[in-house]
Formats: C-alpha cells, structure tokens, sequence
C-alpha cells in the first residue's frame, strides 16, 4: 500500500549499496541507479519504467520545480493495484 503521510521517503544513502533494489544489479560508471520518489530505493532505469505526475504524491515529497517524477515499477503495480510477479 502507498504511503499515506505527508512525510517523504527515507532516501538510501551513501553507505546504502548503490545497486537496483529490484533487480540487484550494481551501480557503476556504465549503469546508473537512481532514488525512487514514492519509496526512496535506489532502481535503475530497466526497474522503473514510469513516470508520475508530481501531484501524485504529498508536496513534501518533491521539490516544487519537478513537474514529472520516476517511480520505481514496484511502486507503481502497486499503486495500479497490480500484484508484483
């Protein structure tokens, strides 16, 4: 179930490891991972696929300027009401 508080996510962070919280896949000079805006995991582009509008989530979430937001696809068959498979 999504979030319902207006705080955001806990970011992983630097000590975090720097690989795709779905597909396990290590960030390197080639392959890139980025934060999730619903959950704050690290995925990488092949594991997040769509984009939300930014009013999709609290303002808190996002910075004001961010109209479009990536999400992982965990977050978002959830949010569809999908199961993960």
């Amino acid at each position: 179930m999504l979030r319902q508080v207006n705080t955001p996510p806990m970011w992983a962070g630097r000590d975090d490891p720097r690989e795709c919280h779905l597909c396990g896949h290590s960030a390197g000079m080639l392959f890139k991972v980025h934060h999730c805006r619903n959950c704050g995991y690290f995925v990488c582009n092949k594991c997040s696929k769509k984009d939300w509008p930014a009013t999709m989530l609290p303002r808190t979430f996002v910075p004001e300027k961010e109209k479009i937001v990536r999400v992982c696809d965990s977050c978002a068959y959830v949010q569809e009401g999908k199961t993960w498979n």
